[in-house]
Formats: structure tokens, sequence, C-alpha cells
């Protein structure tokens, strides 16, 4: 067990954006509620819709691009949503207070997709659909890396709490996701997107470094 509890990164601005991507994803969440299952992972990204650039049924009134936006808003259960929300609060407002509000949804986005992106390049016949936040979120962390490696992050782990580096959190964190690849057969396919975690978390890395490199 090895859950966050708490950033201790001191901060300038109130995090709007954060709150409000928490609100927008609870907000849909409840709605999903009493939508058919069907409809919801219409929405998702499905690898092989994209690879082939097809829509398979149900179809959407958008192009099938469209769901890379979509599916990071929707969620396949209360601990789905509360888990990768807990994240975007802990660290998301580190990164919003050093690059500012519009930039930090910008951010998300486009992280997201990269994570979608990555996860599709890698099961591009899959017909298992995606959904969740989590690819966004772990560009966040891959960005929080860069900009707070020394923040303290209080940490669960199994029955104590610890203060812990931020970067030695993140790096035990992309370590597993990267052993979770390596031993996860093609016949094992999980309903957890590991390549989209690994695709997020780089983009992350990246994209902040070219954000600071332009500055």
């Amino acid at each position: 067990m090895f859950i966050p509890l708490k950033s201790e990164a001191p901060l300038r601005r109130f995090p709007i954006a954060v709150i409000f991507l928490i609100c927008i994803n609870i907000y849909i969440y409840f709605q999903e509620l009493s939508m058919d299952t069907k409809w919801i992972l219409a929405y998702a990204v499905t690898p092989y819709e994209i690879w082939h650039n097809v829509d398979r049924l149900p179809l959407i009134p958008y192009h099938v691009y469209f769901t890379f936006i979509t599916s990071l808003f929707l969620h396949g259960g209360l601990f789905h949503l509360l888990s990768n929300m807990l994240y975007l609060w802990i660290f998301g407002p580190g990164l919003e207070d050093k690059i500012g509000h519009f930039r930090f949804i910008f951010f998300y986005l486009i992280c997201g997709v990269a994570a979608s992106f990555v996860h599709v390049v890698f099961n591009h016949e899959s017909l298992i659909p995606i959904i969740g936040a989590s690819g966004a979120i772990s560009g966040i962390l891959g960005s929080y890396l860069i900009i707070l490696p020394r923040a303290k992050i209080k940490t669960f782990i199994f029955i104590r709490l610890f203060r812990i580096p931020a970067f030695v959190f993140l790096s035990i964190w992309i370590i597993l996701q990267f052993l979770n690849c390596i031993f996860l057969k093609p016949e094992d396919e999980t309903s957890i997107a590991w390549w989209a975690h690994i695709g997020g978390f780089l983009a992350g890395f990246i994209f902040i470094r070219l954000y600071q490199t332009r500055k």
C-alpha cells in the first residue's frame, strides 16, 4: 500500500484550475450513473478505432479522435474517480502555482491526449476502451519531478506515515508502471492502461522542460 496524502510544497496561488477540473470530473461521473454503459464506452478511447480511423457502434456525433478529450473525464467507478482526484489534488496545485491557471488546464489536456496516444501505439489492435484522468494526471507527476523534486510528500506506506521527497515518491511510482508493462503479457490485458501512465508521465516531464526553456 503506497498512498500519497499531502504535498508540503508552499503555494502562492489558490488552485482554481485544479478545483475546477475536480468538480467537472465529479459532475460527469454522477451523470454517468444514469447513462447506459455502452454510451459511456463510446466516448472512451478504443485503440482499434483510433489506429484504423473508424467509429464502431454505438456511433458518436464527432470524429473518433475527439475521444482523446472525452475519455479524460469519464471514470469506471467511484474508486477510480477518487484515486485519480486524490493525485490531482495533491500534485496539481504545485504545477498550477508555477505555470498559472489557464496554462495548467492546457497542460493537463495535452498530457492526457499524449498518454492515450502512447497507449494506442502499444495496443493498436485492442478493442478494450480506456477512460479516466490518470494519463493527464501522470503528466502532472512527470512535471512535478522537474519543478518540485524535493517537496515533501506525506505518504502512507503499509501501516506507517512517511515524509518522503517528491523525486523518491515519483521514481518509485514510474518504476512500478514500467514493471507492470514489462511483466504484462498480451493475453493478460487489464482495465489499467499502464502505457498511458508512462506516456503521460514522459509527456509531462518533456513539456514542462520545454516550457521552462521558452520562459
